[in-house]
């Protein structure tokens, strides 16, 4: 089930913060004293869109769900959607509350290259990326220090000289 490895990625990159400060009066009646959950949000996250030309109305459709069921999930401090296609075409900064505008643009070739230049450039520490796409397209050669996950329309058999190399690839079977 894709969208329960989708949702562990992402809850393994949480941030749960306790603290000793106030224990849990939870179980504070059972005689055990343990640190009370501060803060259930997840620093920053990246959730980029492949929205090249060979990405349709359909996987556009499917794609917008999903980032909403993220951003949902997640609780990120901010999330930052970037549409990119062979280039970086948008990018939206959306915190906790924010209604969600998925307002694709691109329409040319694939790399996923400007992506992780523009978290490089912008000084982003996300605890992860997310990158929705077909994967046919051109990865970065260097891994970054955060954790990432392909979501591909394609399954990671099929890719060939396209796979990446660095993350995880996680099958969207959309059928």
């Amino acid at each position: 089930d894709w969208k329960a490895v989708l949702r562990r990625f992402v809850q393994h990159c949480a941030r749960l913060d306790y603290s000793w400060r106030s224990p849990s009066s939870r179980y504070a009646p059972l005689g055990l004293y343990l640190p009370k959950l501060r803060s259930e949000t997840m620093p920053p996250i990246v959730i980029a869109v492949d929205t090249s030309g060979s990405i349709g109305g359909k996987e556009l459709e499917q794609f917008s769900g999903e980032v909403s069921s993220i951003i949902e999930e997640a609780n990120p401090e901010t999330t930052h959607l970037i549409f990119c296609d062979a280039r970086i075409q948008s990018v939206k900064e959306f915190l906790p509350g924010d209604p969600i505008e998925f307002k694709p643009k691109g329409g040319g070739g694939t790399s996923f290259v400007p992506v992780f230049s523009w978290i490089e450039e912008n000084g982003i520490e996300p605890a992860c990326v997310i990158y929705l796409s077909d994967m046919y397209g051109t990865a970065p050669e260097s891994e970054p220090t955060y954790p990432v996950i392909w979501a591909s329309t394609t399954k990671a058999d099929s890719l060939g000289n396209y796979a990446p190399k660095f993350g995880e690839i996680l099958f969207l079977d959309f059928e």
